[in-house]
């Protein structure tokens, strides 16, 4: 099952000032999450950071934006290895965690984690944080530092976000948000 955010806009354009060609839109939660880490691409990298105001290491900021949907994930890039179940690389989906490991096999070393934002037989193009340029996108099929050191992509159950918004509905004057299963 896949978590969707409906948003539908309603009232004419002069009312809200939004277009009627853009009445409505569906996103995953995987869109969302990766939205609300794109708002964090610039932030400083910290050691041991994972709130906005001191700055992000990696799994940090992986934390802190699957913590903004209430979604609970490790605080280290090991832990986050061991969350959810694993993925093929063609079958990631954006919001899924990408663990990298210097080694591999059963002794592998996971030393760091991102957002996967999209996957593709080309490329798979992440958000998270490093030393040298904090939080910023990285293709990582194009990167000969990032590319053999790709482990594992993991894939966080969201059912039970869900299951908790499965009967809300937000409303404001022009904007409801619908939360369903599908």
């Amino acid at each position: 099952m896949i978590y969707y955010l409906g948003i539908s806009f309603f009232g004419d354009q002069s009312e809200t000032g939004i277009s009627q060609s853009i009445e409505s839109k569906t996103v995953t939660l995987g869109d969302s999450l990766i939205a609300f880490a794109k708002t964090l691409e610039g932030r400083t990298y910290k050691a041991g950071g994972c709130t906005d105001a001191e700055g992000f290491d990696c799994s940090g900021l992986v934390k802190y934006t699957f913590n903004a949907f209430d979604l609970e994930v490790g605080r280290s890039s090991r832990e986050q290895a061991k969350a959810g179940h694993c993925v093929p690389a063609g079958e990631g989906l954006p919001g899924d965690i990408v663990v990298f490991a210097r080694t591999k096999g059963k002794q592998a070393r996971v030393f760091h984690s991102g957002l996967l934002i999209s996957s593709n037989q080309d490329s798979l193009v992440i958000i998270h944080a490093t030393q040298s340029k904090g939080v910023h996108i990285t293709n990582i099929s194009a990167s000969r530092y990032w590319e053999p050191k790709l482990y594992d992509i993991r894939r966080i159950e969201r059912l039970s976000r869900a299951q908790q918004f499965r009967n809300k509905i937000y409303h404001s004057k022009f904007i409801s948000v619908n939360f369903k299963l599908t």
